[in-house]
Parts: structure tokens; sequence; C-alpha cells
């Protein structure tokens, strides 16, 4: 949750960011779903939409995506 927390301060002190990765689907697609859970609150499953909608072949790994439509439930 490091990158993310990154991209949290850096969004909140008004910057640019862009989160990358090697293929830029899975792991920055993560670590923006996290940034998005922190900042906002949302659900996964909107958040997952909301990175699609951008991006439609981002977060397409299974695991990746019932982590992030758990953030939140204990």
């Amino acid at each position: 949750h490091a990158a993310a927390e990154k991209v949290v301060e850096a969004i909140q002190d008004e910057q640019n960011v862009l989160v990358t990765c090697l293929g830029g689907f899975n792991r920055s697609g993560l670590v923006v779903a996290l940034a998005l859970y922190k900042l906002y609150g949302w659900p996964g499953d909107r958040i997952i939409r909301h990175i699609q909608d951008r991006r439609d072949f981002a977060l397409h790994n299974k695991e990746f995506c019932r982590y992030i439509r758990n953030l939140g439930t204990p």
C-alpha cells in the first residue's frame, strides 16, 4: 500500500500523478484502485468500473479484482 499512499499524498498536494508498471494493466491498476479507495472510500465495484471506463483492458486479473471488491471488508 506504500505506492498508493504516495499517490494519495501527491494528489492531496495537487500534483499530477502517473502510475505505471511494465504492462500497465494490473499492478498499476491496483495501485490506482487503492488510492481511489483511500481518497474517496468508493466500493470496489465502482473503483473497478471507474478504472476500466478509462482503460478498458485494465484490471483483468481476477485475484486483483477480488481484492479490490473486498476493500473495507473485515
